[in-house]
């Protein structure tokens, strides 16, 4: 294929069409009709072909340069597969990258809390050894020393509540009153 710019093939079509206007003696296209050129005498047969030859060269090059748009417009929309294509793959890889990132940064969490939850305990637990260890002997202490007046216990608790409270009775615990048989109320401890 000749090259053919598309602003000459224009320019040459354009000039064509002016010259045919002129030559019937009308202002647009629309008017011309075959009587416009064979009621004039002198638009001779060999005129009428000169510019039917130079309008075969004008349709000529418009198809050939058609059918070099309608390549570049096909190779453009193969261009354009290939690219969404390509476009379509990075998409799935992006996505396939932040899913394992996701993943890594969910086991990481998971993984530092447990860390920190049980280094924490393990201190706070520490913590309460250390404290319970010094200051569970003074208020075992403190508790034996006192005099406990604990009501509505049965009698079979009652050992069994101070062990809870760190007291061993040091001291005899008994009953206060008597228990009435009817009733079966408890008694003082």
């Amino acid at each position: 294929m000749e090259k053919f710019s598309f602003e000459d093939i224009l320019d040459d079509g354009t000039e064509w069409v002016k010259q045919i206007l002129q030559m019937v003696e009308t202002q647009t296209v629309g008017e011309v009709t075959s009587n416009s050129f064979t009621s004039r005498p002198d638009i001779t047969n060999e005129v009428l072909a000169e510019k039917l030859a130079s309008a075969l060269n004008i349709v000529n090059m418009q198809n050939q340069y058609t059918r070099h748009l309608e390549k570049q417009t096909q190779q453009l929309k193969s261009d354009v597969i290939v690219n969404q294509r390509t476009v379509i793959d990075l998409q799935r890889e992006l996505v396939a990258a932040q899913e394992q990132q996701l993943t890594d940064l969910k086991t990481t969490i998971v993984t530092s809390v447990e860390d920190t939850v049980k280094t924490e305990l393990g201190l706070y637990r520490d913590a309460l050894q250390k404290s319970n260890n010094q200051s569970g002997d003074v208020i075992k202490e403190e508790i034996k020393s006192r005099n406990q007046m604990i009501f509505g216990l049965a009698e079979e608790t009652e050992q069994q509540v101070l062990l809870e409270l760190f007291v061993k009775p040091s001291i005899g615990a008994s009953s206060v009153g008597l228990e009435n048989c009817e009733t079966k109320k408890v008694r003082l401890v």
